[in-house]
């Protein structure tokens, strides 16, 4: 669906065995042109998905009144306004690394003796 009318784009990097397309007719949506640069591609994507399921809906479901259309139509804004606003963000500082104490318990330490034998075991019971 987010590569619909890419299909000369996509068949010859198919044949030249290059990059294939990311976006089609969907990048030039109001919604995704009205969505800061930095966030068109997963605003195309949601919307590439939202239709998909639209279109299902449409095909199988039996009601005709457009609500859930609408709603998902909301649900892709609402979901511009989240990315814009974690887009806006700088990112949170790193927490700084706490140095390991170990504590008053001694080390435990690797005991070979509670191993068991496996190759000796095979070679003893022929």
């Amino acid at each position: 669906m987010q590569i619909l009318g890419a299909e000369k784009a996509l068949f010859k990097a198919m044949r030249t065995k290059h990059n294939t397309p990311k976006y089609g007719l969907i990048y030039h949506a109001s919604l995704v042109g009205a969505a800061p640069t930095s966030i068109k591609g997963k605003v195309s994507r949601s919307l590439a998905a939202k239709c998909a399921l639209c279109i299902r809906y449409d095909a199988l479901g039996e009601s005709s009144d457009g609500a859930f259309g609408a709603a998902n139509k909301a649900y892709i804004e609402a979901k511009i306004k989240q990315l814009e606003s974690v887009a806006g963000k700088a990112p949170a500082p790193a927490k700084p690394v706490q140095k390991y104490m170990p504590s008053g318990q001694p080390a435990k330490v690797y005991n070979p003796a509670s191993d068991f034998p496996v190759f000796e075991y095979f070679i003893n019971q022929f």
